[in-house]
């Protein structure tokens, strides 16, 4: 799928009455982001996706953060995204989102409250709340599990 094609599929799916354009970086991990710039040069939208077999892609509106929460967000989203493909190859019910430590911009240690947005920095909830919305799209949800000899994971699991 080329750039064009992305482009058209999202124009599709979250159709703009705005002069537009979409501006598309493809990652290396398969993913992308998508910017929606209007013609006065401000950013409109912002889309996140990645791309399925037989040219099928997967994309969503994103959140409504500041620039450091957007940052953090696509940090750990592109981290994250690959897997929920692979998990849907392989018929998994579950997938790792992140092990304790692999964020410290999004969470203090996971150990430090027995559930996962007491763990979350106070400033990055909305970015826990925009992810955990991501992974219901998908139709997972998210949940923490602790270890005793290796560190604690949030995965998330099919309902």
């Amino acid at each position: 799928m080329d750039i064009e094609e992305i482009r058209s599929c999202i124009l599709r799916l979250f159709p703009s009455g705005e002069e537009s354009h979409i501006d598309i970086v493809i990652n290396e991990s398969g993913s992308f982001t998508a910017i929606e710039v209007l013609s006065d040069r401000t950013i409109n939208r912002s889309f996140t996706g990645y791309f399925r077999p037989a040219g099928r892609i997967v994309v969503t509106l994103d959140p409504v953060l500041s620039l450091d929460q957007m940052r953090v967000f696509h940090d750990v989203v592109n981290g994250f995204l690959p897997r929920i493909g692979d998990a849907e190859d392989l018929q998994s019910n579950k997938f790792l989102v992140l092990i304790d430590g692999e964020y410290p911009q999004l969470f203090n240690d996971l150990d430090s409250f027995p559930n996962i947005h007491g763990n979350a920095r106070e400033e990055m909830l909305p970015v826990l709340h925009a992810i955990e919305d991501l992974l219901k799209l998908n139709g997972y949800g998210l949940e923490k599990h602790t270890f005793d000899h290796k560190p604690t994971e949030l995965q998330a699991r099919r309902r």
